[in-house]
């Protein structure tokens, strides 16, 4: 909990991870496949005081 008074409270998430894949052609074929993968971490919850 946060008794921040700009605090923002967020809901969890799992963490996941993502890949894609660039394609460089050649006159129209393909000629090579190039990977990017990216991994995104879990978000924990936030929750907030109200003020008394």
């Amino acid at each position: 909990m946060s008794a921040d008074k700009k605090c923002v409270p967020q809901t969890p998430l799992d963490g996941f991870d993502v890949t894609v894949e660039r394609v460089f052609r050649n006159d129209g074929k393909e000629v090579r496949r190039e990977p990017f993968r990216t991994h995104y971490a879990p978000r924990d919850e936030i929750t907030c005081e109200t003020p008394r």
